[in-house]
C-alpha cells in the first residue's frame, strides 16, 4: 500500500476496507511518483512517507506491517546511515518487519545488515536478491543461476531469507 496521490482520509478507508475483507498483511511503501523522472510530492492531505503511513495504518488496526529497506540507498537517499535512521523511523512508528530491495552483492546486504544491528535494528529483515549467470559466486552455487529473458538479460528471481537481529 503507498500514500501516492491520496488523502489520509481515502488510504484510511481503503485500510479498512482491507482489514474488513479479512487483509492483516500489509507492504507499507511511500510510493514512486506518479510520473517518472519527477520528485516525489505527497498528497497536501496525504501521509509525507512511509513513517506516517504506517503509523496511520496502525491506528486503523493492528495490521502486521512490512516495509522497504535500502541496502544499496534508496535513489532519494543521501547516505546509507540516513536510510537505516529512517529504517529504524519506520519501526518506531509500528513497522513489524523490512524488506529488501533486490540487490546484486550479498556483501552488500550483509554490510547492511552489520550497520542496522550496530544502529540498533532489532526487528526482521528479509533480504530480496538478483543473482546474477555471470557472477563468479554464484557460478560455484549449487542453486541454478537467475534466468535471461529472450533479450539475454537477467531476470531477478526472489532469494528471500529471514533473519532476526539481536543487539546484545
Amino acid at each position: 500500500m503507498t500514500c501516492v496521490a491520496a488523502s489520509k482520509d481515502e488510504v484510511d478507508e481503503i485500510a479498512k476496507d482491507y482489514w474488513d475483507l479479512g487483509v492483516r498483511n500489509i507492504v507499507a511503501l511511500r510510493g514512486d511518483p506518479p510520473e517518472a523522472g519527477t520528485k516525489y510530492q505527497p498528497h497536501p492531505n496525504g501521509y509525507r512517507d512511509a513513517c506516517e503511513l504506517v503509523a496511520g495504518l496502525k491506528k486503523v488496526a493492528p495490521f502486521d506491517i512490512s516495509v522497504a529497506a535500502y541496502p544499496e540507498c534508496h535513489p532519494d537517499s543521501s547516505s546509507r546511515a540516513f536510510d537505516i535512521e529512517n529504517l529504524k523511523k519506520k519501526v518506531d512508528a509500528g513497522a513489524d518487519r523490512a524488506i529488501t530491495q533486490f540487490f546484486f552483492s550479498a556483501d552488500c546486504f550483509f554490510r547492511f545488515r552489520d550497520d542496522a544491528a550496530a544502529a540498533g535494528w532489532t526487528s526482521r529483515l528479509s533480504r530480496e536478491s538478483c543473482r546474477s549467470p555471470t557472477s563468479q559466486r554464484h557460478a560455484a552455487s549449487p542453486r541454478p543461476a537467475a534466468p535471461r529473458s529472450r533479450s539475454g538479460s537477467t531476470i531477478c528471481s526472489k532469494v528471500s531469507t529471514t533473519y532476526r537481529l539481536r543487539v546484545n
